[in-house]
């Protein structure tokens, strides 16, 4: 397992990915798309949540991997976009409140869920087959 991470990282070392200390024991990849000055138009949304981290878990144990997706959240109408280079994919969402936290999940279920604290920090869980990713990062 150590080997696939070492060539992993240097994989994403070598075509241009930032790498950076964390704590000293582990690499911690960083999200690095302007979602500003993209080649395309975001969709209308209330917040726009970016990931500082992510990481992939599986019966391995987790490792951490580079951001790609940012979410453009849209209470009012009920949307949540997932976004990256290209646009966005589209989800109608049913929004619920427990306590200092606002749960995201489609109505049709994708594999999904976003909840969204009071301070708006975030986090995101997929499921992508054996394998679950998390983003964490804060909305505003």
């Amino acid at each position: 397992m150590k080997k696939i991470v070492l060539v992993i990282v240097f994989s994403f070392i070598f075509v241009g990915c930032t790498v950076s200390e964390s704590d000293g024991n582990d690499t911690k990849m960083k999200f690095d798309i302007d979602v500003y000055n993209l080649n395309y138009t975001l969709p209308s949304y209330t917040k726009l949540c970016i990931p500082d981290r992510k990481q992939a878990c599986s019966s391995d144990g987790c490792e951490d991997i580079q951001p790609t997706v940012f979410l453009a959240y849209d209470d009012i109408n009920g949307m949540i976009y997932r976004c990256d280079t290209k646009p966005c994919d589209a989800y109608e969402v049913e929004i619920s409140q427990s306590g200092l936290y606002t749960y995201v999940e489609p109505i049709e279920p994708r594999g999904f869920t976003v909840k969204i604290s009071s301070d708006n920090e975030y986090v995101e869980t997929v499921s992508f087959g054996m394998t679950t990713l998390v983003s964490y990062g804060f909305c505003r």
